[in-house]
């Protein structure tokens, strides 16, 4: 893994260390992930997406659509869904999918605050997380054991780095040893150095991560990652906003369900903490994964959030 709390070399020299190839991404369209083969993109992941066709629920024209509608959801924390304490800050982030599995803490340091009104992104809530002590836990649980493909889509806002960082979104991993972890994690990273300042990172276990790239670092403001794991083809990728989706096959990933171990939100086991604004996370998994679901998932939150 690349990232700063892993690795304590150059990010050129981690690469040379794990294998060029396994861990070298290949570039595709934004599009679907590729875990199923039906809906509206190719398995490579070869369609694009148009967010600015309005979302609804085309079954029976109810109303609106919502991740509630996705099969295999597994969790959804949505910032509107959030309520904050007298002091503004923010002790449960309540799952809107049928488990139930909300995100807490009981620790006064440990919670992020709320973001509204003229802090609020797109005028929809937001919980903005330290850097420095704030986070949350969710219990391990069947639904957060990754047996299966899954996909994790997160909306967050960041602002421009100022020192090389190190920040994780989603973290349910078994080891702090130094480039062994196991499970998904997805992290920001930023290194502020030649060639890439900046990165959004997937991890599913030892030495098996992948990156998306941004050359000219990550400017303040509002963005969409997405991390993805294809059990069937055993590939890994992630995407960050509307880019190419970076890929790469990770063979023999083992321990990826992580079991016994929490999902850590805005923070790692090595005690790095995310410095930014988290919006939404949603996160689907199953046997296959339809392309056409993550479209559709993509298009609610571009539209949304008014990315």
């Amino acid at each position: 893994m690349r990232s700063l709390s892993l690795f304590a070399v150059p990010v050129v020299f981690v690469i040379a260390c794990v294998g060029s190839e396994s861990s070298t991404p290949t570039a595709s369209p934004d599009a679907g992930v590729g875990t199923g083969d039906s809906g509206g993109g190719s398995p490579d992941g070869s369609s694009p997406v148009d967010s600015s066709t309005p979302v609804v629920d085309a079954a029976d024209g109810a109303g609106p659509w919502t991740p509630a509608q996705l099969g295999g959801l597994a969790l959804w924390l949505d910032g509107d869904a959030a309520t904050s304490n007298v002091n503004g800050t923010v002790d449960v982030w309540t799952d809107k999918s049928a488990n139930h599995t909300n995100a807490t803490t009981a620790n006064a340091s440990q919670k992020p605050l709320l973001q509204t009104g003229g802090s609020a992104i797109n005028g929809h809530q937001a919980l903005r997380f330290d850097g420095a002590t704030s986070f949350f836990t969710i219990a391990d649980g069947a639904s957060l054991r990754f047996t299966q493909s899954f996909v994790i889509e997160v909306v967050f806002r960041h602002a421009a780095a100022t020192a090389s960082e190190d920040l994780p979104i989603f973290s349910k991993q078994t080891d702090t040893v130094l480039n062994n972890p196991k499970g998904p994690v997805l992290l920001i990273a930023s290194s502020l150095s030649s060639p890439y300042p900046s990165y959004m990172e997937a991890v599913v276990g030892a030495g098996a991560f992948i990156d998306t790239e941004k050359n000219t670092g990550f400017t303040a403001g509002t963005h969409r990652a997405r991390m993805a794991w294809n059990l069937g083809t055993m590939t890994l990728s992630t995407q960050l906003d509307k880019g190419v989706v970076a890929s790469a096959v990770e063979n023999n990933v083992t321990g990826l369900d992580a079991v016994g171990h929490d999902v850590l939100i805005g923070k790692d086991l090595n005690s790095n903490f995310l410095k930014a604004d988290l919006a939404e996370i949603v996160v689907i998994t199953g046997a296959t994964i339809a392309d056409a679901d993550v479209t559709t998932l993509q298009g609610f939150l571009d539209t949304k959030y008014g990315l």
